[in-house]
């Protein structure tokens, strides 16, 4: 066997050997927003604002960025020999002072403290910080923080004689070292000198065929027909959204769609599957029992009023929302903020009932929903297969698309989200998703002149290797 070979075998069985835990339980903190939304327990689990790297409610945030000493102790779930521990700062990393570990006992022993010279301090040396400013006018008030938002690292420790019997993690910061806001995305520990990464949970890039080839540019919401012939999309047209259609063998070929609409401002097609499509038509109003939503159905090239969407004790922050819709029409997906919410946008369903209004929001759990926002639902024609946006998830930068199977038919099980790959998402915001029944995956991205609607071949609508 060549050396070369050997050492790639050993590095896989190292790699597949290494035990990786993340933090799973917050003992004790120093300060806290409070709230879903940058509380201290987005801090628990793998990242997920890695490696993307943007300001995110999925992190923790401290409630003063310059409080100087903060504490946070965390347990994970079993104990276990550690040789590495991974702190990651979502934003003005290097400020962390001493990390101590504890096993079952609770006995805190340090094994790590940050140490400099006096003569060379990295951070004095080039950034103006709150703490210096506060020295030299004399303990005058502290000035506010500069806004410095950036600077995103990974924190290892690697230990020089491995810990057995692992438990907790006790971690000291300094947020004064630095300017800016300060945000820890999750804790991590193994006992491998293997770098502990963030890892983003895709598809294959094996299972689309493909590479993004532009159909319509400067377009904003859109959805197909089931069969894949027919691309409805909304542009704006001085001011006024309007509804326009193309049949997918002749894209240049563009006619606009005659949709009612009480406000042109919300005119848009969203959610077909099947003959049902949801026409935003309106905004929310809830002194008057209004979701905004029409349901539709298509027929022989036309669409026909099927009557106002009705939920019961409807909320929504926000003026509009995205929608799907399964094909009997029995289970409307929304995305909206609500008093529910996990975070910012999320995914909700209602249930059709016998009187064909539909039933209150349930909240389709934190599986799929974050701190951060899920828009633009898509229900596949499986009635399975869900299609999503999110900024709250592992990716590539901004939204990125998701996929994520139903397990029972509550509806509200769902499988582990999947990104899509780096095929289908980019540094860009991907708005918006669908598939057709010809394998064609349909992609909103947002580009310099507005957004645009790309098209790419999947080997199959189940994104599973076969």
């Amino acid at each position: 066997m060549k050396l070369g070979t050997f050492f790639w075998i050993l590095l896989a069985m190292q790699l597949q050997a290494q035990q990786v835990q993340w933090a799973s339980k917050v003992v004790s903190y120093s300060s806290d927003l409070g709230g879903k939304q940058f509380g201290i327990k987005q801090i628990l689990g793998k990242p997920n604002a890695f490696p993307q790297c943007e300001s995110s409610p999925t992190a923790w945030m401290p409630k003063s960025a310059l409080s100087g000493a903060q504490v946070l102790e965390v347990a994970f779930e079993k104990e276990q020999t550690v040789q590495q521990i991974a702190i990651f700062e979502n934003l003005n990393s290097g400020c962390v002072k001493v990390i101590s570990v504890a096993g079952s006992d609770n006995k805190y022993k340090e094994v790590w403290r940050w140490t400099t010279d006096w003569r060379n301090q990295p951070f004095k040396r080039n950034l103006k910080t709150d703490r210096s400013y506060y020295f030299n006018r004399k303990r005058r008030k502290v000035e506010p923080a500069p806004p410095v938002d950036g600077f995103p690292g990974i924190h290892r420790v690697l230990l020089v004689e491995p810990v057995a019997n692992v438990k907790s993690v006790r971690i000291k910061f300094d947020f004064s070292i630095l300017p800016g806001q300060k945000q820890i995305d999750a804790i991590g520990i193994s006992d491998s000198n293997i770098p502990i990464e963030a890892e983003i949970n895709s598809i294959s890039n094996n299972l689309i065929e493909s590479a993004p080839e532009l159909l319509v540019n400067n377009c904003y919401s859109f959805t197909c027909t089931e069969d894949g012939n027919q691309l409805f999309f909304t542009r704006d047209l001085e001011g006024k959204q309007v509804v326009y259609s193309s049949n997918f063998t002749k894209l240049s070929e563009v006619s606009q769609v005659n949709v009612c609409s009480a406000n042109l401002s919300y005119n848009y097609l969203q959610g077909g599957n099947g003959n049902l499509f949801l026409h935003g038509g309106a905004t929310y109003s809830a002194s008057q029992g209004e979701t905004g939503w029409n349901l539709l159905e298509y027929k022989n090239g036309n669409f026909q009023n099927l009557g106002k969407l009705r939920i019961a004790a409807y909320s929504n922050y926000g003026e509009t929302a995205d929608a799907t819709i399964t094909s009997d029409g029995k289970i409307v997906i929304l995305a909206v903020e609500s008093d529910l919410t996990q975070g910012g946008s999320d995914l909700y369903l209602a249930r059709r009932k016998d009187d064909g209004t539909y039933t209150y929001l349930e909240n389709l759990g934190k599986q799929l929903n974050t701190a951060a926002d899920e828009l633009a639902p898509f229900l596949c024609a499986d009635n399975k297969t869900l299609l999503f946006a999110s900024n709250g998830f592992s990716g590539y930068g901004g939204m990125d698309i998701f996929v994520s199977k139903r397990l029972d038919d509550t509806f509200l099980n769902w499988s582990e989200p999947k990104n899509l790959g780096n095929l289908v998402n980019s540094d860009a915001n991907e708005v918006g998703a669908a598939i057709t029944a010809k394998n064609q995956l349909l992609v909103n991205k947002q580009t310099e002149d507005g957004s645009a609607i790309f098209r790419l071949k999947l080997k199959n609508s189940d994104f599973e290797d076969k």
